[in-house]
């Protein structure tokens, strides 16, 4: 006999938790990445992080850049602001279906039309509380 019947026995059991845990790894891994967000979902989230209404946004053409689990996007507004955007994602394949989990998307004002200061430095810092005083405006150089 070629093999013994305890060796038959730990081989069957190998290659039953080999099967297993290799069907088990497929379901966890992310079956699909979502490469393809909408104008209209981008401009909500910027509206959401800045305050300015989506109606008063719009996409800067060509800067929207998506890699594996991030996008990164300029928008401006009407008075000519530019903001740098960028949210996070995940994408995978579940028992329900594909899914899509994303972060809020954090903006940061990098320019306004006719602002010849560095990215308006400047121009905030010359902007002084005209109101009480407390320890905050003050730490922040607005008194």
């Amino acid at each position: 006999m070629l093999f013994t019947k305890k060796a038959i026995h730990v081989l069957a059991f190998t290659s039953i938790f080999v099967l297993t845990a290799s069907l088990a790894g497929c379901m966890s891994i992310p079956a699909f990445t979502k490469t393809d967000f909408t104008d209209e979902e981008l401009l909500d989230k910027a509206e959401f992080a800045i305050g300015v209404e989506r109606s008063e946004l719009s996409l800067v053409p060509g800067s929207v850049m998506n890699d594996k689990h991030s996008v990164q996007y300029q928008i401006k507004d009407v008075t000519g602001a530019t903001y740098r955007c960028y949210f996070n994602y995940t994408s995978d394949m579940g028992i329900t279906g594909k899914s899509t989990n994303t972060s809020d998307a954090v903006c940061s004002k990098i320019g306004h039309a006719g602002d010849t200061t560095t990215k308006g430095n400047k121009a905030r810092a010359s902007k002084k509380s005209t109101g009480p005083c407390n320890d905050l405006l003050r730490a922040a150089g607005r008194c």
